[in-house]
């Protein structure tokens, strides 16, 4: 895929996302640049695309800062829009709980 022209992608544009402690390319499509977050994978990151109504092809940077805060509220509240199976810490060791980690969640846990 070719480079977008900085006057194609208007003033609005973001290069630099900041989601679960993680910089998400704004230049990649949605679903490719949320996988750059631990914990998140292509299949939930095309989950978290379907659930918010995102287009998951849409260029990350387009989200304007409405649509970032709903992005984040998605990834916090993932293991609760999604069946059991979908989640990274079935019945965790510990606790017991269903989980979904992602961000430093993943590395304090492990």
């Amino acid at each position: 895929m070719a480079r977008p022209k900085t006057e194609d992608l208007g003033e609005d544009f973001s290069y630099i996302l900041r989601m679960a402690d993680t910089d998400i390319d704004g230049l990649k499509p949605l679903a490719t640049a949320l996988t750059a977050v631990k914990g998140v994978g292509a299949r939930t990151a095309n989950q978290i695309c379907k659930n918010t109504g995102f287009d998951a092809a849409s260029l990350a940077g387009h989200l304007s800062v409405d649509d970032q805060e709903k992005l984040r509220l998605a990834i916090e509240g993932y293991n609760e829009s999604v069946p059991l199976w979908m989640l990274n810490r079935q019945r965790d060791l510990e606790t017991g709980d269903e989980l979904h980690l992602t961000g430093q969640q993943v590395s304090l846990t492990l």
